[in-house]
Formats: C-alpha cells, sequence, structure tokens
C-alpha cells in the first residue's frame, strides 16, 4: 500500500510539474503583459538624447527632473539607481569618478546651455567635497563630487530658488564698525533639551538655529529684539531649520498662527531641506511641517515673501565676515548609511567665524556624522564650538575621536549622569576643553568671538517656571555646569 501511494504521489507531482511550467511559472502570463507594455510605455516617454545627440539621464531614470539633464560621460558609466528627494527634485549619482570628469562634465553643461550660478571655489570645501549650481529653463541643477568617496552627486529641482548669498561679495561687510563682534546665543529653554539659536552678526542682522517648542516663543523672541538695533524690527538674513521635528520649529509654528508676529521681524530666506514625503510622515517627524506656509507669512526687505532655499552638502553661504559650509544633508546621508531615522533628515553645517569653526548638528544621528566622516578629511574638524547632536543621544564616540574639540554646548543634564552609545558623553566630557549644557542653574548661554575657552557667559535664567519631567520622565529640577 505504501508502495501505491507513493506511485500516486510522484504522479501527482508530474502533473503540476508540467501544469506549472505551461502556465508560465505559476504567473498571470496577462499581468505580465500588462507589466511589459506599461515599462515599455514609460521607456518611450524618456528623452534618451538633447537634439546635439548628447544622452541625457532620461536614458537611465524615468523620472521627470532628469529628462533633459545631460548625463555625465565617465569611464565606467555606472550610476546609481535615481530616486526622489523631496516633492520636486531627484538625484542620481556617480559611482568611481574623477575630479577630471567633474570638471568635465561642468564645461559639458555649459555647452549644453546651462548658466552656473555658483560653485564652492577651486579647493571647493577642505579640498574633499565640490559644489556647483546651475540653472536653465526653470530648472535647477546641483553638481557636488566627493573626493574622498569618488562619487559624483548630480541633484535636479524644478523652479527652485538659489541663494544670493552664495555669491561672496565685499559689500557685506561695508560701514561695520571696527568694534562690532560676532555673537552666538542659545536662549534658556522651556524643557531644557530643545534646540533653537540666535546668531548675531557685526553689521546688526542675525542668523536664526531652529527655535525650540512653542513655548519658547517669548523668550526667544524677547532676546532677539533686545540684541536688535533699537526701535528697528530685527533683519534675519537667514533662518536655518535643522530639520521638523516639534522641539526645534516650535517658534515656526507660532509665527504661522499669529500673522501679527510674523510682522514684527524681517527675514530674508529660510534654509532647510525638506525631504522626501516618506520622510516627511506623522510617525516620523511628530509634528507638521510649516515652513511652506511661513514663507508666506513672513516678508524679506523687499517687501516680498520669504524665498525658501535648499542647502545641499558642499555649498558655501556668505553673511558679513562669516561663511557656512554645509557638510552633511539628507540627500547624500542614504548613500552612507542607509538610515531612514527622521533626525538624520538634519542639516549640519559649520560656521566659520573669525577664524574659528562652530559645528551645528541638529538632531543628526549615527548616518550624518558617517556621512561626514566619509566626506571630509580628519583635520577640517579641528572645532572650536561643538553643538552636541540630539540632546546627546546622538553622539556617535567614532565620530568623536575623529574630530577635535575645544567647546561642547548643549546636551541634556540625564546624559551628562548616564552611559549612552557606549559612553560617548562621557568621552565627550573627558575630552572637550569646556562643556556647557542648558538646566535652570545656568539659563542662556551667550560667546562673542573671537571665542577663547572660559570665556562663556552665562545670562541666566529666563523661565519662571519648568516643566520637571520631560516626556521620558528625567527630571529636569536641577542644571549643572561643567567645565573639564
Amino acid at each position: 500500500m505504501k508502495k501505491k501511494a507513493f506511485k500516486k504521489f510522484i504522479s501527482l507531482l508530474l502533473v503540476f510539474t508540467f501544469m506549472f511550467a505551461f502556465t508560465g511559472c505559476g504567473g498571470d502570463t496577462s499581468t505580465q503583459e500588462n507589466e511589459s507594455e506599461t515599462e515599455t510605455e514609460a521607456a518611450e516617454e524618456r528623452i534618451i538624447a538633447l537634439e546635439d545627440g548628447t544622452r541625457t539621464f532620461g536614458y537611465y531614470s524615468e523620472l521627470a527632473q532628469l529628462q533633459q539633464v545631460p548625463a555625465m560621460v565617465t569611464e565606467r558609466d555606472f550610476f546609481t539607481h535615481a530616486e526622489l528627494c523631496n516633492d520636486s527634485c531627484a538625484q542620481i549619482c556617480a559611482q568611481n569618478t574623477t575630479k577630471e570628469e567633474y570638471d568635465a562634465y561642468l564645461a559639458l553643461l555649459k555647452k549644453e546651455g546651462f548658466e552656473l550660478f555658483a560653485d564652492s571655489g577651486a579647493d571647493g570645501i577642505n579640498n574633499n567635497v565640490y559644489f556647483s549650481a546651475f540653472q536653465k529653463d526653470g530648472l535647477t541643477l546641483y553638481v557636488t563630487y566627493h573626493a574622498l568617496q569618488n562619487m559624483t552627486g548630480i541633484t535636479a529641482g524644478m523652479k527652485e530658488n538659489l541663494s544670493p548669498n552664495m555669491i561672496y561679495s565685499d559689500s557685506y561687510t561695508q560701514g561695520i564698525s571696527e568694534d562690532a563682534k560676532n555673537i552666538f546665543m542659545i536662549p534658556d529653554m522651556a524643557l531644557c533639551q530643545e534646540l533653537g539659536a540666535i546668531f548675531k552678526l557685526k553689521n546688526g542682522h542675525f542668523i536664526l538655529i531652529d527655535g525650540g517648542v512653542k513655548e519658547d516663543y517669548d523668550n526667544f523672541f524677547n532676546h532677539l529684539f533686545e540684541l536688535a538695533p533699537e526701535g528697528e524690527k530685527p533683519v534675519i538674513d537667514a533662518w536655518f531649520l535643522t530639520h521638523a521635528h516639534s522641539d526645534h520649529i516650535g517658534v515656526m509654528e507660532v509665527l504661522c498662527d499669529k500673522k501679527t508676529y510674523a510682522d514684527r521681524i524681517i527675514c530674508n530666506g529660510i534654509y532647510y531641506n525638506k525631504p522626501t514625503i516618506e520622510w516627511m510622515t506623522e510617525s516620523n517627524s511628530g509634528s507638521y511641517d510649516p515652513v511652506d506656509l511661513l514663507t508666506f507669512m513672513l516678508k524679506d526687505e523687499n517687501g516680498n515673501n520669504t524665498p525658501l532655499y535648499r542647502p545641499l552638502m558642499g555649498e558655501r553661504f556668505y553673511f558679513g565676515d562669516i561663511n557656512i559650509e554645509i557638510v552633511a544633508s539628507t540627500d547624500f546621508v542614504r548613500n552612507t548609511d542607509g538610515s531612514t531615522d527622521f533626525n538624520d533628515t538634519s542639516t549640519q553645517f559649520i560656521m566659520n567665524v573669525d577664524g574659528q569653526k562652530v559645528l551645528i548638528t541638529g538632531d543628526g544621528e549615527r548616518g550624518l556624522q558617517l556621512c561626514m566622516i566619509e566626506n571630509f578629511d580628519r583635520e577640517y574638524f579641528d572645532l572650536d564650538i561643538y553643538q552636541v547632536p540630539h540632546h546627546g543621544y546622538g553622539t556617535f564616540r567614532p565620530f568623536l575621536k575623529y574630530v577635535t574639540i575645544k567647546t561642547a554646548v548643549f546636551p541634556s543634564r540625564f546624559l551628562v549622569e548616564s552611559s549612552y552609545d557606549e559612553g560617548a558623553t562621557h568621552y565627550l566630557m573627558e575630552t572637550a576643553s569646556e562643556y556647557y549644557y542648558l538646566g535652570n542653574d545656568n539659563g542662556t548661554l551667550q560667546m562673542t568671538f573671537p571665542y577663547k575657552t572660559g570665556d562663556m557667559e552665562i545670562l541666566g535664567n529666563d523661565f519662571n517656571f519648568y516643566r520637571p519631567f520631560d516626556s521620558f520622565g528625567n527630571d529636569f529640577t536641577h542644571g549643572l555646569y561643567i567645565e573639564g
């Protein structure tokens, strides 16, 4: 009986095998034919080449933003999968490219009628990352060469604004008093952990960074008005938003709610690299994104709507006698680490002030710190001021070992008393020359440049009460100041 059953099983197996082969590996042949037709139609919609025969990136991708963009010519002709950066731009990267091929590509773009708007200069940023921005027929093209990775990133955006501050002008420094100082302030915060900072330029204008939670609005802007010339509206040359978490955009949310508040200031530009839709979810961001609305609420010096600019790694911006270099952005972090943590959408930048370097990290996690390590030589990160990322949570020990830090500011107090990421916070305390953070025993921090270790000004508390616990249950009723 067992032999008969076995023979019957083998017979049935052969029948099913024959049916499986006959039906095309078990799939729905009509579905496969439809998919094939769809792919063919999509391919036919691509612009493979320009009128002179120059191949476009449409040869490699169906994304609309890349159809009119000349493809980079390399010996290997190997490009990563093209992907959307946000709602309006797309990116494709050429691997194993040389600086000579990058230069040749810039020449090709000019030949095809793309106009160079600005670049990062002959030396780029530290001879590590080179950047150029082009425009043609409403298309904005960003080309970034990463020398340490031998990679060229090409990002195409539809009708994107390019900041005039990408171009240096002597006029930025005219009429400035010799006694004027650059001032950096981190106001006292309601939760003692969120980020909001004010940078006063020598000409009396400002650069703002993030803006804490909604409860920080009065305190944040009181400091801004006190620093502004008497009787004048504060002029914000640039408002940098690292990312759109609720403890970084609270002040912006208040401005969106009340136009009378927005009318109290002048803002010449918002700098924000908006991530893709899949990153901008409620579960990731914890907050809606107010930036698009804010560009209509705020006005620049000419009474026009405040423009939105998108900072990319490799860009350099000039304000007064300082410049800001973008050292990590969401567009490239996924090429490094494949991160999907919303904190890794933070834009990170170095402010070069009176010969000193201030690194702003937002809430950047492991992915962004790896991105900086892989794109810049160690000596570039000889830092005078280091804003510790993500309240100390994002501190990544390999990055701390890669850089030199004189003054560290802004981790939460409870991280000082705990061990995180294999003791990275404690390692920072041991290696930095000095270490500050906000707490209701301290209050607002202020430094004047050029800054010397030990010259930090503690302006005192601005809040009459504190929330005794944060959302994780950590007690913030006592703050500490630690100097190494």
